[in-house]
């Protein structure tokens, strides 16, 4: 009977750290996706003062943080 219950438990546990998981993923690509709009919108106002930006290295930078929160 004791072993049922903690096997239970750890069902449970990684059931639950599991969602955890899942939920801060689902925040974090929420996050990127507005960061990446309001770089978007930076550089075109940058670009319109006659200042060029490349969207390229912008996007180089977003993929970077992302993998390095994602994944870590």
């Amino acid at each position: 009977m004791t072993l049922k219950l903690k096997e239970k438990k750890k069902v449970d546990l990684k059931v639950s750290i599991y969602l955890i998981k899942k939920k801060l993923k689902k925040q974090l690509n929420i996050l990127m996706i507005r960061w990446m709009n309001m770089l978007k919108n930076f550089i075109q106002i940058k670009s319109k003062k006659t200042m060029t930006y490349h969207y390229s290295h912008c996007l180089f930078i977003a993929t970077y943080y992302e993998k390095r929160y994602l994944y870590h």
